[in-house]
C-alpha cells in the first residue's frame, strides 16, 4: 500500500507500520533495505504482529495459511494498492476517512520509483478516485502507456460514459459500493442518488459484453447495521443487473448487530442459503464474510 503521503506499507491497511517514503526512495530499495519489512516478516510468520489477531484476512484465509502469505516474500512486490487521496464526494456514515481533505499522492513519484514490469495486480483507491484529478490521470497513464490492468475502487456516482469505456476498457476488477438494495437504505447510508449507482452499474455491464474484455463488474456491500436487512436482496440485485461478482465486507458495527440479531440472522440464512443453491443466480457471491457471520 502506498498512501496519500507517499509512505508505503506492507499491508493494505496501512499496518503494522511505514516502511518507507516513494518520495524519497525506490519501491525495490524500500523492499530490499528496510529493516521495518524484515521485521514484519518474522512477526507475521508467527503470528506475533500486534495487528495481527484484527487482520480482516483472516476471513479469508485461517491463520496458518494466514503466516504462510508472509514466506517466501518476492523480492519486489507483486501487487500494489495505491491510495491516492481521501476526498470523497459521499460520507457514507461508516467511513471514518477524511473525505474534505485536499492531500492528494504525488503519482509522479509513483511513476518513475516503481518498477511496473514487476507488478503483477494493481488497485486504485481513494477516497473518491474520479472524484481526484491524479487518481484518474494516473489510471490513464498504467493502463495506456504501461498497458496494466487497473483495479479500481469506487462508489460509482460519478462514472460518465467516456469514463466508464475507460474503465472497461482498464480490464481490471471495477468494485462499486453498493452497501444497499433499496432507495432509501442508500439514502440513509451515502446520502445519494441510487438511481444513478444502478444506471452506471447496468452501463458498465453492458459494456463489457458489447466490447468483450476482461474486466471484472464487482457489486459490493458494506455489512452494517443500517443494510443487515438487505444482504440477501443485495444478492438478487446484483444477480438481476449482471454483475460477475457480489463482495461482502464488515464493518464493526455489522458484525456486532448480527451478533445480536439471531431471529433475523435465521432468516437471512435461509434466504442466503435458497439463492446460493439457485441456478438461476450466477453471479460470484464471495462467501468469507457470510460464513464467518453465521449466514452460511
Amino acid at each position: 500500500m502506498i498512501n496519500c503521503y507517499g509512505k508505503v506499507f506492507s499491508c493494505c491497511c496501512c499496518a503494522p507500520w511505514p516502511l518507507g517514503s516513494i518520495y524519497k526512495n525506490t519501491l525495490s530499495e524500500i523492499w530490499a533495505k528496510s529493516p521495518r519489512l524484515k521485521l514484519a516478516r518474522w512477526l507475521s510468520s508467527r503470528g506475533a504482529l500486534h495487528c495481527f489477531s484484527n487482520c480482516f484476512m483472516r476471513f479469508i484465509y485461517d491463520n496458518k495459511k494466514l503466516a504462510q502469505r508472509c514466506k517466501g516474500s518476492p523480492a519486489h512486490p507483486k501487487r500494489i494498492m495505491v491510495a491516492c487521496g481521501d476526498f470523497c464526494n459521499y460520507k457514507c456514515i461508516m467511513c471514518t476517512a477524511d473525505t474534505g481533505s485536499s492531500v492528494y499522492l504525488n503519482t509522479e513519484y509513483v511513476k518513475k520509483n516503481i518498477d511496473w514490469s514487476k507488478v503483477e495486480k494493481i488497485v486504485l483507491t481513494g477516497g473518491e478516485i474520479l472524484a481526484i484529478a491524479p487518481a484518474k490521470e494516473l489510471f490513464l497513464w498504467l493502463t495506456r502507456e504501461e498497458k496494466k490492468k487497473v483495479d479500481i475502487l469506487s462508489n460509482g456516482s460519478l462514472i460518465t460514459p467516456e469514463w466508464a469505456e475507460y474503465l472497461v476498457r482498464g480490464q481490471g476488477c471495477l468494485s462499486i459500493s453498493v452497501n444497499a438494495a433499496t432507495a432509501g437504505t442508500y439514502k440513509r447510508i451515502c446520502q445519494g442518488d441510487f438511481s444513478r449507482i444502478i444506471e452506471n452499474l447496468k452501463k458498465l455491464v453492458e459494456l463489457k459484453r458489447r466490447l468483450k474484455t476482461s474486466s471484472v463488474i464487482r457489486f459490493t456491500f458494506t455489512i452494517i447495521q443500517e443494510n443487515a436487512h438487505e444482504i440477501a436482496d443485495a444478492i438478487v440485485l446484483a444477480n438481476d443487473l449482471g454483475c460477475d461478482v457480489l463482495g461482502f465486507g464488515f464493518a464493526t458495527s455489522g458484525r456486532e448487530f448480527l451478533a445480536r440479531q439471531q431471529d433475523l440472522c435465521r432468516q437471512l440464512k435461509a434466504r442466503i442459503t435458497q439463492l446460493v443453491n439457485d441456478p438461476k443466480v450466477t453471479v460470484a457471491i464471495e462467501k468469507a464474510y457470510l460464513t464467518e457471520a453465521g449466514l452460511l
